[in-house]
């Protein structure tokens, strides 16, 4: 083999080991995100909270949905190919 394609099946590799790490931390993320989520919903459906408390809770809700939905995009592959 050459020296340039040497160079380049160390980068194609490199590449595909950090996607993979990619793959792992986002996966890891996403459950902790689902389980945060889980765990709110259960504790807060059956206490009787005030007005401030529902809006705080509502706004962490839509964070931690809006953080999933951003994990989610980050994982998606390319289906367009550029």
């Amino acid at each position: 083999m050459s020296t340039p394609t040497q160079k380049l099946t160390a980068a194609h590799a490199e590449v595909k080991a950090e996607i993979a790490r990619t793959d792992t931390k986002t996966g890891l993320l996403l459950a902790f995100v689902g389980a945060v989520l889980a765990g709110a919903w259960t504790v807060a459906r059956d206490l009787p909270l005030n007005v401030p408390a529902c809006v705080a809770g509502g706004v962490g809700m839509a964070l931690l949905i809006g953080a999933a939905g951003l994990l989610l995009r980050s994982v998606r592959p390319n289906l367009r190919g550029g």
